[in-house]
């Protein structure tokens, strides 16, 4: 699976999760307007976003959510 990476990395971060994936957007076309520029071919990405339950949250993300919420 390696031996198919580009090359390169993307993120995205943001306050929520849906401006968290806006922002992984805005990083892959900034990245393939890079390659244009450089005359290299920009691959084919798709994405799957998963939300996984059972990954334990960070003692202090946990007490800024609890914050937000409260």
């Amino acid at each position: 699976m390696l031996d198919d990476m580009p090359g390169f990395g993307l993120a995205g971060y943001g306050d929520t999760v849906q401006e968290a994936i806006d922002d992984l957007y805005i990083a892959q076309e900034e990245m393939k307007a890079l390659f244009h520029e450089e005359g290299k071919a920009f691959p084919e990405l798709a994405f799957e976003f998963r939300f996984d339950e059972d990954t334990p949250v960070p003692e202090g993300l946990r007490m800024q959510a609890e914050m937000v919420a409260s």
